[in-house]
């Protein structure tokens, strides 16, 4: 059976740590990006640590896509997952079969999740 895992993506509150995009003049793609918010990536056992080393897009099309990479415990072997449940940075939680985390023999944890919501948030996020 496979483990269901609800990763939380938190939205650092201080101001210089998120940084919000918006595309002008009729620029379909993308609409808005996040960088450097915490993310919860799997370490090589399974557990979850938290990352600022992160990225999440979102296209006027309403895919998001968030990547989050960090350091975890080096090993002897790859570990990879997929198919759990992502906290997204504008859109929710997404179920996408096609969200993975992989561990590699150094440590380093990438984790890819996808969402396909209605599109470009109505309220803007970011520093002023």
């Amino acid at each position: 059976m496979k483990k269901f895992v609800l990763l939380f993506v938190l939205a650092a509150a201080v101001a210089s740590s998120v940084a919000i995009t918006s595309a002008s003049g009729g620029t379909p793609n993308p609409v808005a990006t996040a960088t450097g918010f915490a993310c919860n990536v799997f370490d090589r056992d399974g557990s979850l640590f938290t990352t600022f080393q992160s990225t999440s897009t979102l296209y006027a099309s309403g895919k998001e896509v968030l990547h989050c990479i960090g350091q975890g415990t080096p090993g002897d072997t790859i570990v990879t997952q997929s198919g759990f449940a992502c906290g997204m940075f504008f859109d929710g939680v997404s179920t996408d079969p096609a969200n993975s985390s992989r561990v590699g023999r150094d440590g380093e944890s990438q984790l890819w999740c996808f969402a396909h919501g209605v599109g470009a948030p109505t309220s803007s996020v970011g520093a002023q």
